[in-house]
């Protein structure tokens, strides 16, 4: 751990396991740490807490799962500002296709990679009561922003 007062305390993690037994239940292991003279003591909730979290912070798989969960929160942050930005634009609202192209043609959502039909229906769904969306011709969707009154 990087901070020497938690390395201090936490330095040095005990487990009492029991190997082997007959006719006896099991239980769980026991964490503990040295005390103040050199006594175990069990961890408490905060030293547990302060162990999940350096581990966390040591493992590459759980910091590079985290960083893809950012981005892609990011990516999906991205097309939403795209779609009301299109959809500004549009007096009459868009279809999907349209939305669709308006929203890949932003240079953040380029950035992020694009806009493929699934993160754009998970825009729209974020989106929520911020969008209309209504009947077009030929079974179409027509989305406009409910704020500027939607198709009528």
């Amino acid at each position: 751990h990087a901070d020497p007062e938690i390395e201090a305390r936490l330095g040095e993690i005990v487990t009492l396991t029991r190997a082997k037994a007959n006719h006896v239940g099991r239980w769980e292991p026991v964490r503990m740490r040295r005390g103040p003279q050199g006594v175990l003591v069990p961890l408490d909730q905060h030293d547990s807490a302060m162990i999940s979290e350096a581990k966390k912070a040591a493992d590459p798989v759980a910091k590079k799962t985290a960083d893809k969960q950012e981005k892609s929160t990011q990516h999906v942050q991205a097309v939403m500002v795209a779609v009301r930005a299109v959809l500004s634009r549009s007096s009459e609202g868009l279809g999907y296709r349209e939305l669709r192209a308006g929203a890949r043609a932003n240079p953040d959502v380029q950035r992020f990679g694009g806009c493929g039909d699934p993160l754009l229906d998970v825009a729209i769904v974020r989106l929520g009561e911020e969008l209309r969306i209504v009947s077009g011709p030929r079974g179409s969707k027509i989305h406009t922003l409910a704020s500027r009154g939607g198709v009528q």
